[in-house]
Parts: structure tokens; sequence; C-alpha cells
């Protein structure tokens, strides 16, 4: 027996940042790359592009793995506030 999934269709796109866990983990990524570029600045060492472009890889090699498991963990309630705010904003 074939299931079929009921026919509805939400009324906001499915491409909404609150149900795209990656967003937070940009998010902490740009800080980290912030904090580090200030640092430099006031150090102030030269920020060529290549220097840019190492310091961006060694961050995300860096990230902390529960970093992106606590934004994926969180997918049940970015669902359910999104659900509760009927498409509109939310804490996340």
């Amino acid at each position: 027996m074939k299931s079929r999934l009921p026919r509805r269709v939400l009324p906001w796109p499915s491409y909404s940042p609150d149900l795209n866990p990656i967003e937070n983990v940009w998010a902490v990524l740009k800080h980290n790359i912030e904090n580090r570029i200030k640092k430099m600045v006031a150090e102030k060492v030269k920020i060529s592009q290549s220097v840019f472009l190492n310091l961006i890889r060694e961050e995300w090699d860096g990230l902390e793995k529960n970093v992106i498991v606590n934004s994926i963990s969180s997918m049940k309630n970015r669902i359910q506030a999104c659900i509760d705010a009927e498409g509109g904003h939310t804490k996340y």
C-alpha cells in the first residue's frame, strides 16, 4: 500500500532562514572571524586577500562540532516556533 502525504502548502517559503540551521553556523563563523580581524587591526597586521582567506579556512576548520550539532538538534524547536509564528519572525 502506498502512503501519501496530505496536500498542504505552507503559507511561507521553504527556504525561510528560520528553518535553515546553517544560518546560525554562519553567524558563529562570522563572529569568530570579526574578532580575529579586530585583533589583527589593533596589532596593525596587514590583511591581504590571502591572509583573509586563510583566516576563514582556519576558523571553519576550527569550528566546534557542537555548534553544528546544536544547530541541527534545534530543528524541532525551530519548526515549532515557525508554526507558532505562522511563518513570521521567531527568536531563531
